[in-house]
């Protein structure tokens, strides 16, 4: 065990964890992309557009809350926190750290009855599982 922030976290735990950012690395592509960001979705920048679909699938995998926010520039984005800790597996996306404000929790409920959320959610909560399952 580890202690973190407070926290034991099980090596497995942390295993887990990496098997869950690298499956989402395979798995996310400009169909599950939100639908501004679609058309600046690429290979290098495979995260774009991918934070809400993302967070959710954490909070069904591992739990934890869902939060989002505003940029300075405008832009929403998601991420998870659990045991205390800002789990955002979509940061990459941004060139430089950002800073949110006007921060919100979110039921999983009311962000898969959100747009297009639910479809989008469902393609990347297939393949991801489909990969780890092949990670194991």
């Amino acid at each position: 065990m580890l202690l973190l922030h407070g926290y034991f976290l099980k090596v497995s735990d942390m295993k887990r964890y990496e098997s869950f950012k690298t499956a989402l690395n395979e798995s996310w592509g400009k169909d599950t992309a939100y639908w501004k960001d679609a058309e600046g979705w690429t290979k290098e920048n495979p995260a774009l557009g991918q934070c809400a679909i993302t967070a959710l699938l954490f909070n069904e995998l591992y739990g934890g809350k869902i939060y989002s926010g505003v940029s300075d520039t405008g832009i929403v984005h998601y991420w998870n926190r659990k045991f205390g800790i800002k789990r955002d597996f979509t940061k990459q996306q941004f060139p430089r750290k950002m800073r949110f404000t006007n921060v919100k929790r979110w039921t999983r409920e009311e962000l898969l009855a959100s747009g297009n959320v639910a479809e989008r959610y469902e393609m990347l909560k297939s393949r991801v599982i489909e990969k780890m399952k092949g990670n194991k």
